[in-house]
């Protein structure tokens, strides 16, 4: 997603460098996630583990209306709290143009066990997919 994420001059570079090797190693994928955003925004982890959806790029499995590339051309998912600690992610067409539904379900089960992933209204799972 190469028109996508933060470019830094040679200073901030150097101490982003350094703030991205004291993240936890989950945390520090450059390929779906702005980490140079979220070093100049001065993000945090969350209690769960997770930097905020703010610097997702179109390409994250979980790419949101939260994300600030979340635009009418790149539109994502909404996460909604169903209550009782668990949260659901209404993935977007745009989301599944990038990850089929088989594949987010998928990832839902190893990494947001406490979540679910709703599939947009009329998608079907193709031959050979596996459904939730």
């Amino acid at each position: 997603m190469g028109m996508f994420g933060t470019k830094l001059g040679a200073k901030d570079e150097g101490r982003y460098q350094d703030w991205r090797s004291r993240l936890p190693s989950d945390l520090q994928n450059e390929g779906d996630y702005d980490l140079r955003g979220a070093f100049m925004g001065n993000a945090q982890e969350a209690a769960n583990g997770h930097l905020p959806d703010t610097y997702k790029l179109p390409n994250h499995m979980t790419f949101s209306t939260g994300s600030q590339y979340n635009t009418p051309q790149t539109p994502g998912g909404e996460w909604v709290d169903a209550g009782n600690d668990q949260w659901a992610f209404w993935a977007s067409p745009f989301n599944l143009q990038q990850h089929p539904g088989a594949k987010l379900g998928d990832y839902f089960r190893q990494y947001e066990p406490n979540s679910a992933v709703v599939l947009p209204i009329g998608y079907k799972l193709t031959a050979g997919q596996r459904g939730r």
